[in-house]
């Protein structure tokens, strides 16, 4: 499952079946780009600095379900600034809690 927060906005991506994780982050980068065109339609853009993402997958290690870290999945995602220009979202371990909209969101590692 891939979980952005786009500058006051939830993005989330997930399959029931086990997709790759090329997949998954891929189509996130779709689900990115098209609330990106959305918003520059509108006159607006997506804050970078605002901006953040979890790419949340699983691995078996000796007899038991653990997180997948970044170093386990990389992955990148990116978004443009107001100025049009690419930029890298920042992305957090699943167990590393982040503010959004007032909540802290975090997975327990």
């Amino acid at each position: 499952m891939g979980y952005a927060f786009a500058d006051d906005t939830d993005l989330i991506e997930s399959k029931a079946s086990r997709p790759t994780i090329e997949l998954c982050v891929w189509q996130l980068q779709e689900v990115i780009d098209t609330w990106e065109g959305s918003l520059k339609a509108t006159c607006g853009a997506i804050v970078p600095e605002k901006t953040f993402w979890y790419l949340v997958d699983f691995q078996w290690e000796s007899g038991t379900w653990k997180y997948c870290s970044i170093a386990d999945c990389p992955a990148e995602l990116y978004v443009k600034d107001i100025l049009g220009d690419r930029k890298l979202i920042k992305r957090y371990e699943v167990w590393e809690a982040q503010e959004t909209l007032g909540v802290l969101l975090r997975q327990l590692k």
